[in-house]
């Protein structure tokens, strides 16, 4: 036999460069990898979906958190290794699963470089540490692909809101808003990335690029897309005006039967926790750093909410109480049956953050409004609750959600 034929499996004689050779090197490399990284979802289809949300922040229909997916299959893929003492090959299986680590982490960093031209200094050094880069990767992704939409809602509500002027009626409002949102397309000229990140607010994201961990202007290619996207367009101007309707109606109320003194309970981004279109409900969180009490968590039983159209019920964290108020919206009485929209809405996973429940995150998203806790990871590692046992307005990382809650006139 020549040096450049070899024998496939059923012994017949083939070029060494022959494509179906090569096809069965790549089956069987690809067959190995999935024997080593195991889980539900195959590194394949992994990287496949982070690229397509890269790709397409605004618009993307799979919101998957890919990157989650890949971190907790690479973790057990590890474990079982070590658990596993009839594996017959562990440092083999041990070095293809180090291959595909090192894969992901090219993956990632090409994507942030070629999509945001943003750079990681960790990947520069020669004693970066994985678990650095894990957190890294999982804050960026987090932020800039999940949280695209968000993002941009907020930041060019907030800037917007700051420079209109005056605002004659709702229809010339609206007309405004049109003409502005050019300014915004195709990239956000008017506002600098360190702005960005502070009127967006995330302190872990932030702090990356403060540090210099993280650099790079994303603002040269980080954009709303809206020269391709009129329904983002037209959810932007209605996102602006609502904003502004609650902010400009402030309530300052004093209930004498419950004691509870509330002003400025602005209708913002940063307030609210999820968006359920499913249950259509929309809950919220609005501490207010003067009032110590009971801490509650509001639900509208709407997605867009009007007051004096739509019902709010406000639940209790810690208890299974409820109570009412008069701030512009209609006292929600919930029955049983809303009793299930609202615990199935609380019980889904978080559309930005699919790890936690959205009741977790109403939980972490109190404290952090209220200024008890600020990063995300530590609040969910139990770090804050025992030296904020004391106060009366914490709620605990480990705090159950109640089965139902009961309005009871009489407290």
């Amino acid at each position: 036999m020549d040096n450049d034929q070899r024998e496939n499996q059923q012994g017949d004689v083939i070029p060494v460069d022959d494509s179906s050779y090569s096809d069965q090197a790549i089956e069987f490399s690809a067959l190995i990898r999935e024997r080593a990284f195991i889980g539900e979802v195959p590194y394949a289809t992994i990287s496949d979906g982070i690229q397509k949300q890269f790709e397409d922040y605004i618009n993307m229909e799979d919101t998957t958190n890919y990157v989650d997916i890949f971190y907790n299959q690479l973790s057990l893929s590890y474990d079982r290794v070590e658990e596993d003492e009839s594996e017959p090959h562990p440092t083999e299986i041990k070095e293809i699963l180090s291959s595909v680590h090192d894969a992901f982490i090219g993956l990632m960093q090409e994507l942030f470089y070629r999509r945001l031209t943003i750079s990681i200094a960790d990947l520069e050094s020669e004693t970066s540490d994985k678990e650095d880069l894990e957190f890294i990767f999982r804050r960026l992704y987090e932020y800039f692909i999940l949280g695209a939409k968000n993002n941009f809602k907020v930041v060019i509500a907030s800037d917007v809101l700051k420079t209109i002027g005056e605002i004659g009626s709702e229809e010339e409002f609206y007309a405004r808003l049109q003409e502005l949102m050019d300014d915004y397309s195709p990239l956000l000229t008017t506002i600098t990335p360190t702005r960005f990140l502070e009127c967006r607010g995330d302190q872990e994201v932030y702090d990356l690029f403060d540090n210099g961990r993280v650099n790079g202007n994303f603002l040269r290619k980080y954009s709303p897309k809206f020269y391709r996207n009129e329904d983002f367009v037209v959810e932007m101007i209605n996102y602006i005006m609502m904003v502004h309707r609650f902010n400009d109606n402030k309530t300052f109320m004093h209930d004498e039967s419950s004691n509870y003194y509330e002003d400025d309970e602005a209708f913002t981004e940063m307030a609210t926790v999820a968006v359920d279109h499913e249950t259509k409900l929309r809950i919220q969180v609005n501490p207010t750093r003067e009032r110590i009490g009971n801490p509650y968590f509001k639900v509208f039983d709407s997605c867009r909410p009007k007051e004096k159209e739509t019902r709010v019920a406000r639940l209790h964290f810690l208890d299974s109480g409820m109570e009412f108020h008069k701030d512009g919206f209609l006292n929600w009485d919930i029955t049983n049956k809303d009793l299930k929209r609202i615990i199935s809405s609380l019980e889904s996973s978080h559309k930005d953050f699919p790890r936690y429940s959205v009741w977790q995150m109403a939980c972490y998203l109190w404290n952090m409004e209220l200024g008890i806790v600020d990063d995300r990871h530590e609040y969910f590692n139990g770090q804050y609750d025992t030296e904020n046992k004391e106060h009366p307005s914490y709620v605990p990382s480990y705090q159950k959600m109640p089965s139902k809650w009961v309005y009871d006139k009489f407290k």
